[in-house]
């Protein structure tokens, strides 16, 4: 919500509003902190690791004074950086764990911010008004429920389609293997014959008595008799 008035009631002028940097805290404004009741079954049910949000972002409006708007928003904690697509945020979080935070160390992601965006070729999108303030309550939950199914849903397929991928490539590279080690089978000579062949021939001299002629990969060893 604003701190002040509504976004386009603000200044009555075509000129667009400048956006500054935004914060991340878990200590919200009085009267906007989050239904504890409905942090909790979010956790229990299918989002431990649930941080409730507040992002406070000021904007400069077209006449050139500072509004600030602010909204809830969800965000992640994680024990270690674990995303290589995305930074986690520099959240203002309580030195101790608390209720809304009951987490320690580790890095918080914000996921989604809970705002009513402009709709498409409105003024409001037109001119980059804040967007408008989204209240916390059951709509939340179910928001957060339905996105939790839709998501577990296709990784599961996900899952499924890598695994069919990953045995199917796997039954392909025995079947080429097998077919390898086939050729090199039929392929290999056995010198044992061409030995005898070339004794019989006179291309190769009798070996003597004392020594056994050994084949291996086709090629031929002198070894003594034992």
């Amino acid at each position: 919500m604003l701190e002040a008035v509504s976004a386009l009631e603000a200044v009555d002028e075509e000129r667009p509003w400048k956006p500054l940097q935004a914060e991340f805290t878990v200590n919200f404004p009085p009267g906007m902190s989050p239904d504890l009741a409905i942090v909790e079954r979010i956790r229990r049910e299918f989002f431990a690791e649930y941080v409730p949000l507040w992002v406070r972002k000021p904007y400069k409006n077209p006449a050139g004074h500072l509004v600030v708007a602010g909204w809830h928003c969800i965000g992640e904690w994680a024990p270690l950086h674990n995303d290589p697509m995305k930074e986690p945020r520099n959240v203002d979080r309580p030195l101790v764990p608390t209720p809304l935070f009951p987490f320690q160390g580790g890095v918080v992601y914000d996921l989604l911010t809970m705002c009513d965006l402009w709709a498409p070729g409105s003024r409001g999108e037109r001119l980059n008004a804040p967007p408008d303030f989204v209240p916390y309550d059951e709509r939340v939950y179910h928001f957060m429920q339905a996105t939790d199914r839709v998501v577990s849903r296709e990784y599961g397929n996900l899952k499924q389609k890598v695994k069919t991928r990953i045995d199917l490539r796997k039954a392909a590279e025995d079947k080429e293997l097998e077919r390898v080690e086939e050729n090199a089978r039929l392929s290999m000579h056995d010198d044992r014959h061409m030995i005898r062949r070339a004794i019989q021939e006179g291309n190769l001299a009798e070996p003597p008595k004392a020594l056994r002629v050994y084949t291996q990969a086709s090629k031929v060893f002198e070894g003594a008799a034992q």
